[in-house]
């Protein structure tokens, strides 16, 4: 279907297809044949007399053969039983890297990834480039980023470490020591229960001579931030609670390992500024009870059953009867997600240059509507709620550039009412959980930002690196 629309959508470049056995060229190739007879408008466009004409190859066939844009299939996924083998093919062989490698370099422009499977899905395999390869292949199309977590093989650094580790084991959490993971080692990483092949916790382990540092906290603030955006729940431990507080410090991590497996992304756990109780630092505990400030999501579903026409060419007055309705449901949307819904309800996939402008013209039209940065909403109407976007359908939502700054400044008022004090990077990271995401990317890190540094003088303050509410 992919190929079809790019031969309609870009006739004057070149598109191939890869697939990682014969077996799935063979079966692209035929679905390929019987779309082509179905839409013979884009005969030309598979023209094998075109200067780079359209292919559709093996990963061992694949040479030199350079094209706009690569279409790669990978077809390896999971059985009926959900067993998946992990031998890929080609990619398992002595020099499996050299041929990814040659795969991934055919495209001038991009690689789209057909996959079924993730990289969390590809366990390590000593020895064997080719499927490590392929693993942070498989990330970095997903992620935008090649840091895979790495057995290093190293041992424990300290007694206080390994005891640790001792106790994760005992009470049956699987654990390597210092795991690689984006230019650092994390002390301790535990093996997901669910998912032996990913790691969902990192353990760090701090003594003594750390607190007097304050470098030391400065490098692992920053440290903590990055591993954070690579999708790591980080909790550290100090050593003087382990060794004197013993049995709280476990029940604490017990509780909090229990709650990463428990949780769902509308909840908000109870957190910790992490920082050492006793003698050197009191403990600062941020509440962030989310449950009646977080909705789900609610996505207009409009249609309209006379469809003889195109959007932009009904009457304004119809246009502004439909957008309305959207926008009661919706608010606040971006005018661009207003106009696919319009799109949609004709039954059309998206919403080209006309529909927008037409939806526009109709949201302008409209009475008892307001407009802020392009985000519509009801006039009077006060957003009180943020709404959780982890089951959205149509997953521009999940865009930072459609969160609306209005949503993202409830947020802040409401984790920051939660709080004592709340550091400015760990803020940004709860206001995100609160949209419902596991990780805050760098394009969401930067809206939360922006509207948080806009708002401080007016809702809040700062105390160093701290965010206070102002009373």
């Amino acid at each position: 279907k992919e190929v079809i629309a790019f031969a309609k959508a870009h006739p004057n470049k070149s598109l191939g297809v890869a697939a990682f056995s014969v077996t799935q060229r063979d079966a692209i190739r035929d679905l390929v044949d019987e779309y082509r007879r179905k839409n013979p408008d884009t005969e030309p466009f598979f023209s094998d007399t075109k200067n780079e004409h359209f292919f559709i190859k093996n990963l061992e066939s694949i040479q030199g053969d350079e094209r706009d844009v690569i279409f790669i299939s990978v077809g390896y996924g999971r059985s009926e039983d959900g067993r998946l083998t992990q031998t890929f093919g080609p990619l398992g062989a002595e020099g499996g890297e050299r041929r990814l490698n040659v795969l991934i370099s055919r495209a001038k422009e991009r690689c789209t990834v057909f996959s079924s499977i993730t990289s969390e899905d590809v366990k390590s395999a000593p020895g064997k480039l080719g499927v490590n390869a392929f693993k942070e292949f498989l990330q970095f199309a997903e992620k935008g980023y090649f840091d895979v977590p790495i057995d290093t093989e190293k041992e424990f650094d300290s007694d206080f470490e390994e005891s640790v580790a001792m106790f994760l084991k005992k009470n049956g959490y699987k654990v390597q020591p210092q795991v690689g993971m984006a230019g650092f080692f994390i002390d301790i990483g535990v093996i997901d229960p669910a998912n032996e092949n990913r790691f969902y916790c990192g353990i760090e382990c701090d003594g003594a001579t750390y607190h007097s540092s304050r470098s030391a906290r400065d490098r692992d603030r920053l440290r903590q931030e990055i591993l954070e955006s690579r999708g790591w729940k980080i909790y550290r431990i100090w050593s003087t609670d382990w060794f004197h507080r013993r049995q709280v410090q476990e029940v604490k991590l017990l509780d909090y390992l229990a709650s990463l497996q428990n949780s769902s992304p509308v909840k908000t756990p109870s957190l910790e500024v992490t920082e050492p109780s006793g003698d050197i630092f009191e403990p600062v505990t941020i509440i962030a009870e989310s449950k009646d400030i977080v909705v789900p999501y609610k996505e207009s579903n409009e249609k309209v059953f006379s469809r003889n026409k195109a959007p932009h060419e009904i009457s304004v007055y119809e246009r502004s009867k439909l957008v309305k309705k959207i926008v009661e449901v919706e608010a606040p949307i971006h005018q661009d997600e207003v106009a696919r819904r319009v799109a949609k309800a004709f039954g059309l996939e998206k919403a080209g240059a006309r529909i927008v402008a037409a939806t526009v013209e109709g949201l302008k039209f409209t009475n008892g509507l307001a407009n802020e940065g392009g985000f519509w909403s009801i006039a009077g109407e006060l957003n009180k709620v943020v709404r959780n976007r982890s089951s959205v359908v149509n997953k521009n939502l999940e865009k930072a550039e459609y969160i609306p700054p209005a949503e993202i400044t409830i947020a802040l008022e409401h984790l920051i009412k939660s709080s004592l004090q709340i550091e400015d990077a760990e803020l940004v990271q709860q206001v995100s959980r609160l949209f419902g995401f596991q990780r805050c990317g760098p394009d969401l890190k930067i809206v939360i930002q922006k509207v948080l540094d806009r708002e401080v003088g007016k809702l809040f303050q700062r105390n160093g690196s701290f965010i206070l509410l102002n009373k």
